[in-house]
Formats: C-alpha cells, sequence, structure tokens
C-alpha cells in the first residue's frame, strides 16, 4: 500500500490512510491493517509501548484520508483528551446521491440496535447504546447528469459511520454505500475503466483535520490529497483535492 506521511513533529505525524485497509488489528494478525504498517515500516517513529502504536484516530476500511499517531506517551494522552474534549476539527469530502441541501446540520444520536451490529442507527432521543452525533453538510458541487452531489462534512462528533448514516438519513445516501441504501454502483460511473481495479464501495475521504497544537498552541492544519480515482470530473476533484465545480 501506497502509505505517505503528510505531517510529522516531535509528537505525532499525520498518515494518509488508502481505502480498503484496516485502521487497526481486527484478527490476532491483521496483515492489512495500519497498525500492522505502523509496526513494520514506521516502526522508527512509533512507541510500542503505546496501545495500538499510538493510533489516534480511526477511519472505516472504505475511507481514505487523514490519520493522526502519537509518537510519545505525553502527546497520547494530550492528544486524546483533544478528541474526546472534540477540539479537533473534521473535514470530509463525500460523493452521495441526488441533488443534496446547499447546507444541512444534523444533532441526532448514533448507536447499534444490537452489539456487533454492522449497521449504525439514528436515534432522535438518547438510548442505552446511542451516542450525541454532530455532522455540519455544505454542497461543494452537483453533477445533473449523474444525479450526484459533492459534499464536505464538518463533524462536531467522531462516531461509528457518522457521516454515512447521517448523509442517509436527510435521504443522500454515499454513492455505492448499499449498507446505508445506496443503489448505484461507482463502477457504473465511471470513464476511465483503468481505475476499477482500485475503486472502494463508496467515495469518502478525510480530507482535512485542524487543531491548536497542546504543546506549541499553534494552529496546525493537515491536509490529505484525494486517491487518484478521484481525478475524473465525475468525482468533482483533481489530486491536490481541490474540488471541482461541476455545472
Amino acid at each position: 500500500m501506497n502509505v505517505n506521511i503528510i505531517y510529522s513533529d516531535s509528537y505525532l505525524f499525520a498518515i494518509n490512510k488508502p481505502a480498503s485497509m484496516h485502521s487497526v488489528n481486527i484478527k490476532a494478525k491483521e496483515e492489512n491493517s495500519i497498525v500492522t504498517l505502523l509496526e513494520e515500516r514506521f516502526k522508527d517513529l512509533v512507541n510500542p509501548d503505546l496501545k495500538e502504536c499510538g493510533l489516534l484516530n480511526r477511519l472505516d476500511y472504505q475511507t481514505s484520508g487523514v490519520l493522526l499517531v502519537a509518537k510519545t506517551e505525553q502527546a497520547y494522552i494530550k492528544f486524546k483528551a483533544l478528541i474526546k474534549e472534540h477540539r479537533i476539527k473534521k473535514e470530509y469530502l463525500a460523493v452521495v446521491e441526488g441533488n443534496a441541501p446547499a447546507e444541512r446540520c444534523i444533532k441526532t444520536f448514533l448507536g447499534s440496535p444490537y452489539r456487533r451490529s454492522k449497521r449504525v442507527r439514528v436515534y432522535l432521543s438518547p438510548t442505552k447504546r446511542a451516542l450525541p452525533a454532530e455532522t455540519h453538510f455544505f454542497r461543494v458541487s452537483y453533477n445533473k447528469t449523474h444525479n450526484i452531489s459533492l459534499l464536505k462534512a464538518e463533524t462536531v462528533t467522531g462516531r461509528r459511520h457518522q457521516v454515512r448514516a447521517h448523509a442517509a438519513y436527510i435521504g443522500h445516501p454515499l454513492v455505492g454505500d448499499r449498507l446505508y441504501g445506496s443503489k448505484i454502483l461507482l463502477s457504473e460511473l465511471m470513464k476511465n475503466r483503468n481505475h476499477l481495479n482500485k475503486l472502494p464501495e463508496f467515495l469518502l475521504h478525510a480530507a482535512k483535520v485542524e487543531f491548536l497544537h497542546p504543546f506549541s498552541s499553534k494552529k496546525i492544519i493537515v491536509k490529505a490529497v484525494v486517491p487518484d480515482y478521484w481525478e475524473s470530473n465525475i468525482f468533482f476533484c483533481d489530486r491536490n483535492g481541490h474540488p471541482l465545480i461541476l455545472r
């Protein structure tokens, strides 16, 4: 896997996770995972005594983008506190079905109806297994020919499947996300057939994280370029992650 370091300082570093790769070891030894990659390829940067080699956040198997990794125990504690207090701003790019609203803020509760459920549900009031979740959606562009939209999603919280579940909740599931009701396959939209073997099930990319560094107090912005299969105008972005405004 082509996994690159996109930010590094004395306390943490960030990588651009590809899609179709687990964040953590889901089995005793999961070869296709970021944690295994950290142990093998980035062993000079990570602290093996930290949980999951210092990995601070996770992304779904099919989701690409920014992952943060703490280098020291002190940094791990500080950055975990930032995450818990919702002081790390996260921004995603998502391709969804239909002409999505120009702007929409969703505040609900997300949780699994039972343990090990593959899908999370949206609840309007808290339950034993549902926690508060807040997502702000902004439509970047709309492709009328294919009736699909590019959304920017800013998440205040970091719940499992949050962007996917909230997008489906407003009637615009991610294109190809069959778990949340999509009726379209990404492969049906591809013009460049060479990209077919690279495609994940859906297009969701953690494009940016922003925070005040707990040790320097400087504003840090980490950006991850989109994968190359987003190059096509159909998917709205060039390789630098700059949205292409379609009419």
